[in-house]
């Protein structure tokens, strides 16, 4: 399996590599801004996100003084390379999951510490915040497609540069 220093480089070059390929495809609604939230999703996926993060890695310490929020996620990962971490689909889709949670219920719990200082609804501003986020979605739904693609695509590059060095180390 590939080091950090190597997962890191990996997932940059892919990421303009692949920009650059999307870029000439003649995508859809593919301009300079879809291509930069593609790019971004892309290595915030592969640098912050990785599948690693199951693992005391490069990546969980980049979350710095944030890196506790990874602990219940390497619990439930188990092991490392489990399902839950080092799957094309079900590995992206988890930790997002699982951030968008614990975002929500951090907000929640900021929200209710300032409900002690000043009037304050927290389950109705996270309502509204919902709603508004929500909104934006349904306007920009090419931008969502593609902030989603790189997302799942620079943990793809992570998970197949693992399978494919493993699989060289088998053989030779």
């Amino acid at each position: 399996m590939p080091n950090a220093a190597t997962h890191d480089a990996i997932t940059l070059v892919t990421g303009v590599a692949g920009t650059a390929i999307a870029w000439n495809l003649d995508l859809p609604d593919f301009g300079v801004v879809n291509a930069s939230v593609l790019l971004g999703s892309y290595i915030l996926s592969g640098l912050l996100f990785s599948p690693d993060l199951d693992l005391h890695s490069r990546p969980y310490t980049r979350w710095r003084w944030l890196r506790w929020i990874w602990l219940p996620y390497r619990r439930m990962a188990g092991h490392h390379r489990s399902w839950i971490s080092h799957s094309l689909i079900w590995g992206p889709l988890i930790r997002i999951l699982y951030f968008m949670c614990i975002m929500t219920l951090l907000s929640l719990g900021v929200l209710m510490l300032l409900g002690l200082l000043m009037p304050i609804d927290p389950t109705g501003s996270m309502e509204q915040f919902m709603y508004d986020v929500w909104v934006w979605i349904s306007l920009h739904p090419s931008t969502v497609g593609y902030a989603l693609a790189g997302f799942f695509l620079g943990s793809a590059s992570h998970v197949i540069a693992d399978a494919l060095v493993t699989g060289f180390k088998r053989v030779f």
